[in-house]
């Protein structure tokens, strides 16, 4: 039996075959249920699915990883595939595609410190009486 399919998923199929040799399994072949489904081609919107998808991630790349499904989805109608919200967002979701975090702004000015402060060279004097002299002579 496997070797009449051949290939990776010969043992797959046998073991499948075993598996029908069940009391309900002799009801389905005697129902008429056929061997094709082994060797049935893959159906259309898979293959459609597995297009759409690697545009998805070439348009993940093109955003260096920054778009989630929104700006994938303006970015694919851009190139003029037609496709729906949810698609992309179930692609994305069972792919594991994930948009990049933006990092949190960190605050780097410590204002509670003991050192002293520069001092007020300027002192709000915004009007100096001569150019770049604004500190320096006072």
């Amino acid at each position: 039996m496997a070797g009449a399919l051949g290939g990776a998923g010969a043992n797959r199929a046998a073991g499948a075959w075993r598996a029908l040799d069940s009391p309900v399994a002799g009801d389905r072949r005697l129902l008429g249920c056929p061997r094709r489904w082994l060797r049935r081609p893959a159906a259309p919107k898979k293959i459609a699915d597995a297009r759409l998808l690697v545009e998805i991630k070439a348009a993940m790349v093109r955003g260096r990883g920054a778009y989630g499904s929104p700006r994938v989805l303006r970015e694919l109608r851009a190139h003029g595939v037609r496709v729906g919200k949810t698609r992309i967002e179930r692609l994305m979701r069972q792919n594991g595609l994930q948009a990049r975090q933006k990092r949190r702004f960190v605050h780097t000015t410590d204002s509670r410190h003991e050192r002293s402060i520069a001092a007020n060279l300027l002192d709000r004097d915004f009007d100096p009486t001569a150019a770049n002299t604004g500190g320096l002579a006072t």
